[in-house]
């Protein structure tokens, strides 16, 4: 993937196990915090999106021949739709990634577009595990997510390099495992495109950076909690079953830790990164309806 040399940050994750949920919000954390750090968003995601509810509340609540100045109004719509394309975008990746049997590797692209990338962040998350429920370890997940946001604010190693790119086009990618018709319909939804692209690799001229997402505190002997329990302790029939199950879960993520074949897929279409402008010195933050 391209010639440039990529540059490595290693991020930690303090949490006890991860699962599906928690590496579907480990990844929209990145992703989120990589929109404002690279300005296609101009304020934190969670800011953005709260500041522009409140505008598209506002315009419901308004008659449109109330809206006042038609270049701001535009300029509010501009903002709605990127933040709902981003919402849409989100959606689909917890889908995907929830349901994922096996390693997920993400990659965001800031450029014109995909074959002309600038800049691609490729993400490797750990494997999750299948043996534990969602809901039974979510305690501490908010702050080890916002741990995530710090080590990636903080980090030298990402720093813009090189000419400044600004607002431009994103573009999502997973590298999974090539699949077959029928498990892209099923994984994919009517709302969003999600397609292959065969052979694809970055540009000369992009510069690559990769985050690599490691757990820490994770105990060394395996949690006895969730499937993992035994409700029968005493029935050697149904420790047997456990036992076997365990061996063809772990050989099967050993499998798809060897597997090197993936594919990258695009997740649905580059969403245009939101430019502020200023119209008669004013910008759709400070200037009401």
């Amino acid at each position: 993937m391209g010639t440039k040399t990529a540059t490595v940050l290693d991020v930690q994750m303090n949490v006890d196990i991860i699962t599906g949920e928690s590496c579907s919000k480990m990844l929209q954390t990145i992703v989120q915090t990589l929109l404002f750090q690279r300005s296609q968003i101009p304020f934190c995601y969670q800011m953005f999106r709260a500041i522009v509810n409140k505008i598209k509340a506002e315009m419901a609540g308004t008659e449109e021949s109330k809206w006042g100045n038609y270049q701001l109004a535009k300029q509010r719509e501009v903002a709605i739709k990127t933040l709902e394309e981003l919402q849409t975008l989100f959606k689909e990746l917890a889908v995907i990634v929830e349901n994922s049997k096996q390693n997920v590797q993400a990659m965001v692209l800031f450029g014109s577009t995909v074959y002309t990338a600038k800049e691609a962040f490729v993400i490797n998350l750990p494997m999750a595990d299948e043996n534990h429920y969602a809901q039974h370890h979510r305690q501490g997940l908010e702050s080890a997510l916002k741990q995530i946001t710090k080590q990636i604010i903080l980090a030298e190693e990402l720093c813009p390099s090189g000419k400044f790119i600004g607002p431009t086009n994103t573009f999502m990618l997973l590298g999974l495992v090539p699949m077959c018709r029928t498990e892209q319909s099923r994984m994919s939804s009517e709302v969003i495109e999600y397609r292959p692209i065969e052979n694809y690799q970055l540009p000369a001229s992009c510069q690559k950076y990769v985050i690599d997402v490691s757990v820490r505190g994770v105990c060394n002997e395996k949690l006895i909690c969730c499937k993992r329990m035994n409700v029968f302790s005493d029935s050697f029939q149904s420790m047997q079953i456990e036992e076997m199950k365990e061996v063809m879960n772990d050989k099967k993520q050993q499998e798809v830790h060897e597997n090197p074949e993936n594919m990258w897929y695009q997740i649905g279409k580059g969403i245009k990164g939101y430019k502020d402008v200023l119209i008669r010195g004013k910008s759709i933050w400070n200037d009401g309806l």
